[in-house]
């Protein structure tokens, strides 16, 4: 692998735009109701799930009572327009209180984020991350490597491959931390978020034919400094990094 470039800091502005669209009903004069603990669950133990970490709104116990009362039920579904990366849909649903409204969503492949993990000279840990140009935001990014997984490929394998293409590297240890849903109002897909340790150059990067990226290795310390600001502003690398320190600190 070519020598990777050494950084203190990530700089730079980067501007970011919110999404045009989310979730729309069509239904008028229905207000939700305030959110709160499901009515089974007493407020101190939901609370102390969340505190946990643990996915209360999966658990059967924390859903026992809410299921009904929240479920919509679809009536019927249309695509809309089919892109390389995702389809768009129309659905029609009706609410449990007998409301229908269409709904416009995403059908997108799931997603990988990999955290490589590089040790150095007493032990001093650093992650190796590129910087790319993303064009939704027309600004140049640092991340963690991710990607699109292929039709029939498996997510442990899309991170080892990913981490390949785009670092010149392999991962002889590969822990799953998290399986997230990037945003479940109007996208189907989920983002698998894995830790690659006992890396190995393995050769030159392979990216995509319209890939332009740089592979870095920037200490962990000046990545969890410097998270949210300058170029570090890539939500799913956001999420991995608090995935990455909650299992360090599970582990401890």
């Amino acid at each position: 692998a070519p020598p990777l470039r050494q950084s203190a800091a990530v700089g730079g502005a980067a501007r970011a735009r919110q999404p045009a669209n989310s979730e729309q009903g069509t239904q008028a004069g229905h207000a939700s109701p305030a959110l709160r603990p499901p009515e089974r669950q007493g407020r101190a133990a939901f609370l102390k799930a969340v505190g946990r970490g643990h996915p209360v709104w999966y658990s059967p116990s924390t859903m026992h009572g809410t299921d009904s009362r929240l479920r919509w039920e679809e009536l019927s579904r249309r695509r809309v327009a089919t892109c390389p990366i995702f389809d768009v849909y129309s659905a029609e649903r009706r609410s449990p209180g007998g409301q229908t409204g269409e709904f416009w969503f995403l059908a997108a492949p799931d997603w990988v984020t990999v955290v490589p993990v590089l040790r150095g000279e007493g032990g001093k840990e650093s992650f190796l991350m590129v910087r790319q140009f993303r064009h939704g935001a027309e600004a140049i990014t640092t991340e963690f490597p991710a990607g699109l997984i292929e039709r029939g490929e498996e997510p442990r394998d899309a991170a080892l491959r990913e981490l390949r293409e785009e670092t010149g590297y392999e991962a002889g240890r590969l822990v799953l931390l998290s399986a997230l849903l990037p945003n479940p109002a109007f996208m189907t897909n989920r983002c698998f978020t894995f830790l690659a340790e006992e890396l190995a150059p393995a050769g030159p990067p392979v990216p995509d034919a319209l890939e332009y990226l740089d592979a870095e290795e920037i200490s962990v310390r000046d990545v969890e400094a410097a998270m949210g600001t300058g170029e570090l502003v890539n939500a799913f690398t956001v999420m991995a990094l608090q995935s990455f320190q909650r299992f360090r600190a599970g582990a401890a």
